[in-house]
């Protein structure tokens, strides 16, 4: 139970954070590619997630697969946040 509090509470501060971070990292005429890799990764996420959790359900049971998940999904919310440029502003070009 509290991993996925934990896992809720992550998402809850990363997709909005991941949406304003995106402007910041690629230029305005990149900034529909940009989200439409961001949807395409998503969709494939939701659609591959739901198969390995029941992978790791059934070898490691319901707790550790949620703390898996729950570390899994912090630690790329913490790479994608310091990707930003390395001055912490947008890009040159972008408005």
């Amino acid at each position: 139970l509290a991993g996925s509090f934990a896992l809720a509470a992550a998402t809850a501060v990363a997709l909005p954070t991941l949406q304003a971070l995106v402007p910041a990292m690629v230029s305005r005429d990149d900034l529909p590619r940009a989200n439409a890799i961001g949807q395409t990764a998503g969709s494939a996420g939701m659609m591959l997630g739901p198969a390995l959790a029941g992978v790791m359900v059934a070898a490691y049971g319901p707790e550790p697969t949620i703390l898996i998940a729950a570390a899994a999904f912090t630690s790329t919310d913490g790479r994608e946040a310091s990707d930003v440029s390395g001055d912490g502003g947008p890009p040159e070009d972008a408005p």
